[in-house]
């Protein structure tokens, strides 16, 4: 098995995707049905939505320019697509549990290992006490109840990581794969292709458009990103490399991360935003785009009352006198 090909791994295998409209979820499924013809059906969760049939909703997700190339070199692949009543009560027999964590959620650790740390909390005891306690309250206790994690995301992220080990050690195979910040594709399908406004995007988005004038953050620090195409390419090896692995009371971890090899500075990200602002600027500019960063607190404060919340009371006290709601 050792000299298996991950393509034959795929032969006659049914996939099971959760989080299928989801930015990864998506490229995910493209690059399966492209890159692996063996593969016999891919079922993709989906709920009803916004008054969407689930089949609607799979349509709108398939209509998406990251399909365009798939639909050219391999029309008929679509079809090995089926949507699954997000709300259906089912039970799938697997021989294999992939699940995509994230690098932060171990952000206690200086150094964050390839394995599962002991936990923060009960699993079992969040889930109960967020389906009986009433919002006032989880408000009040959730940061100590977190402590040390900083935010709910790496917290819920961490716990997640023990429902899979609780429940796939010693019954199926399982991997655990943490991506950093997951940007943009690099080439695979298409060169750039995103379909949020989250991490780097979205500020270099508001930036352009001239609403963001001020960030802070250290200029100097090299923030850690991976492209999509990058990740969904690890995911697929590291699923053929638990394959191979036969023991089940091993859940394998795989960090997907630059660390200190990263090339690229919070201040290039600046200028790049600066030099696309000229090149090829946002249709909807609301202010001359003049974006910055810093990493001394008392400048950020400073711009951010003069930059941001000035106008920004202006411009609803604006809309109060002419009769309409502040934004």
């Amino acid at each position: 098995m050792a000299n298996v090909c991950v393509n034959d791994l795929f032969n006659g295998k049914n996939i099971f995707v959760t989080g299928g409209s989801g930015f990864i979820g998506k490229v995910l499924i493209e690059k399966l049905l492209r890159t692996f013809d063996g593969i016999n059906t891919i079922y993709i969760l989906l709920r009803e939505k916004k008054g969407r049939s689930i089949e609607e909703r799979l349509k709108l997700i398939t209509d998406n320019q990251l399909f365009d190339k798939l639909k050219k070199l391999k029309p008929h692949a679509i079809k090995k697509i089926v949507p699954i009543n997000g709300d259906a009560k089912r039970l799938w027999s697997s021989c294999l549990y992939a699940h995509i964590s994230t690098t932060y959620c171990n952000t206690d650790k200086q150094v964050v290992e390839e394995k599962i740390y002991p936990p923060h909390a009960d699993w079992r005891t969040t889930i109960k006490m967020a389906e009986t306690l009433d919002q006032h309250t989880l408000d009040i206790i959730a940061p100590k109840y977190m402590d040390p994690l900083p935010n709910t995301y790496t917290f819920a992220k961490s716990l997640a990581e023990h429902v899979v080990n609780d429940l796939c050690k010693g019954k199926i195979p399982a991997v655990i794969f943490r991506p950093s910040v997951v940007i943009s594709t690099f080439d695979d399908p298409i060169p750039g292709w995103i379909d949020n406004f989250n991490g780097p995007v979205g500020l270099l988005i508001a930036g352009g458009i001239g609403l963001l004038r001020v960030t802070l953050c250290d200029p100097e620090r090299k923030p850690d990103y991976i492209p999509v195409d990058t990740l969904i390419k690890m995911l697929i090896v590291c699923t053929k490399e638990r394959l191979l692995n036969k023991d089940l009371d091993d859940v394998l971890v795989y960090n997907a991360a630059s660390g200190g090899r990263a090339i690229c500075k919070n201040g290039d990200l600046v200028e790049l935003g600066r030099s696309l602002t000229w090149n090829a600027p946002c249709s909807q500019i609301i202010w001359y785009p003049n974006f910055s960063m810093t990493s001394n607190w008392y400048v950020y404060y400073t711009m951010h009352l003069l930059f941001h919340m000035l106008p920004a009371l202006f411009v609803d006290g604006l809309r109060k006198l002419s009769g309409r709601k502040p934004m």
